[in-house]
């Protein structure tokens, strides 16, 4: 566009210098400059896809969603507890002096889980914060001595050694610290294996000063475990029901649709759950709906194999970590399905019961890992043969026109766009503009704005691609706004060709798209 300004421009100054009339001179000329040429195929428009190739060269769209993952917690929840200890054990009768280097009698303390019928045996911690609160009562500095000689990394105990500071008159002295045990692995047997969820401590403590122990004086440490998170655990986990949901996960494959009608003429979900955990399971889905939140429409699905129909899920394997797979497939044979997905849904709910060890211990030992647990996904294929009524799609994109004081001398113009469609949809356009503060200035609308589809044969299959030709009328206020505008809204309605017949498309289809700016410019010369 700017090459093309200077051609006039320069010719503008030639047929000025060769005037006597010396009066403002002023005319107008045309330009065109070319803004987009685009060619798209079904990888471009189905972006947020996987798109799968049949052995026809049709096309089918395979999407996956995560609908449920089990979080570690809620199969082993570790509460809070702790232990207090106190030196001397017994109180003090009489007034004593201790000496420099003074070695109170250590104290071995068991902190013990309260877990129900859980039996745990080992663990590998993500976190667990242990909280010492101290308060000597002696005008001597103490230094205590703390070992955990089942918590290990590295094959080290977890073993500690720190000041708690001496009273002042009658202001005892205070410690608080706050130490982690992430990456710590936990024996909880306490070395003895029919005892569980134990973790034993060995506190000592030693003067570091002379000083008078009076009776009533004594060093009180209480310790708190806290924060306590399984990368690992090893054990028996009990018997539970984990009840889940009502609940909604987002399903983005019809996330661009904004109203209209689509019937799919078929369609397949594999509702797949796999474990990961060592311990056995049963599944009862007793709700799975598709909800469109802008119809405020609602399908429950109807599936014997997987509604109500208790699911035996068995245990994974471990060294190697290997899960066990459940696939129940939906068609619309067997259920439907269909009806759910041709509700357009951006939303899929469910509700659940995860019954664990249901036979009990006899099986040995569970095991689970925070990263691999349980999960139930739903992947959805559906072969691109629908037909579509009035079918409303929504996208909004970045957009930038920079027009800078060409605008201002503009008198109108027409954006055109030169569509060579090979897809088997008519299509109708319309494009809103916003600001950068996402409000809506102005819009580029064609009353001719239909795009052709492509010409069919008798078997509903494009052979060539049809052009069609749309002009988008501009003044040089709406090419301001359009100056102004940084992104936008793309509004298209999609019908297939020959409903109610469904459609197939193939992986050679593609649209070709150009857009031409053809100006009014007036151009004015002068002192």
């Amino acid at each position: 566009m700017k090459k093309q300004l200077l051609v006039v421009l320069i010719a503008s100054i030639f047929l000025f210098s060769c005037t006597k009339n010396k009066e403002p001179l002023s005319w107008d000329t045309g330009i065109l400059a070319p803004i987009l040429t685009s060619s798209m195929n079904i990888d471009n428009i189905l972006i947020d896809t996987l798109v799968h190739l049949n052995s026809d060269n049709s096309i089918s769209i395979v999407y996956s969603s995560k609908l449920y993952n089990l979080n570690i917690d809620t199969v082993l929840n570790l509460p809070d507890t702790g232990i207090r200890a106190a030196f001397p054990p017994s109180p003090i009768l009489f007034a004593m002096p201790l000496d420099t280097g003074y070695s109170f009698v250590n104290i071995a303390k068991s902190a013990q889980y309260q877990l129900g019928d859980v039996q745990l045996k080992r663990a590998i911690l993500k976190s667990e914060d242990i909280v010492i609160n101290a308060v000597n009562g002696f005008d001597a500095k103490v230094k205590v001595r703390y070992e955990m000689p089942n918590v290990k990394l590295n094959g080290v105990s977890f073993n500690i050694v720190d000041t708690i500071p001496g009273a002042n008159g009658s202001s005892p002295g205070v410690f608080n610290k706050t130490y982690s045990l992430a990456g710590y692995e936990v024996d909880f047997t306490a070395s003895q294996p029919a005892q569980y969820n134990i973790v034993q401590t060995v506190i000592g403590a030693v003067t570091t000063e002379t000083c008078i122990a009076n009776p009533g004086d004594s060093i009180v440490i209480n310790t708190r475990y806290t924060n306590i998170k399984a990368d690992y655990a090893y054990g028996y986990f009990g018997q539970d029901t984990l009840s889940v949901g009502p609940s909604e996960t987002t399903i983005g494959l019809f996330k661009k649709v904004k109203g209209g009608s689509l019937s799919l003429e078929d369609a397949k979900v594999y509702f797949t759950i796999e474990n990961y955990l060592g311990l056995n399971a049963f599944v009862n889905i007793s709700q799975m709906y598709s909800k469109n939140t802008t119809t405020n429409t609602t399908v429950n699905l109807s599936a014997s194999s997987i509604i109500n129909n208790q699911l035996n899920i068995t245990r994974a394997t471990e060294n190697p970590l290997v899960s066990t797979v459940v696939t129940r497939t939906l068609n619309s044979t067997n259920s439907n399905i269909k009806a759910l997905l041709n509700n357009l849904p951006d939303k899929m709910g469910y509700q659940l019961d995860v019954y664990t060890n249901p036979f009990g211990p006899q099986f040995g030992d569970n095991f689970i890992y925070s990263g691999n647990t349980f999960n139930a996904n739903v992947d959805i294929e559906i072969p691109v043969s629908l037909y579509a009524n009035n079918l409303w799609l929504v996208d909004t994109v970045d957009f930038t026109l920079s027009a800078g004081e060409l605008s201002e001398k503009i008198n109108n113009g027409v954006v055109s766009m030169y569509v060579d469609n090979g897809f088997p949809y008519s299509a109708k356009l319309q494009m809103y503009l916003l600001d950068e503060m996402g409000t809506t200035i102005d819009s580029l609308y064609a009353a001719n704005s239909i795009i052709q589809p492509g010409i069919m044969n008798s078997a509903n299959k494009v052979v060539a691609k049809k052009f069609t030709k749309i002009d988008f009328p501009l003044t040089a206020t709406k090419l301001d706004n359009m100056s102004k505008a940084k992104r936008m809204i793309i509004s298209t309605v999609l019908n297939t060709a020959s409903q109610p017949q469904y459609v197939k498309v193939y992986s050679d289809y593609s649209i070709d798209v150009k857009m031409v700016a053809d100006f009014d410019y007036r151009v004015s010369m002068g002192k």
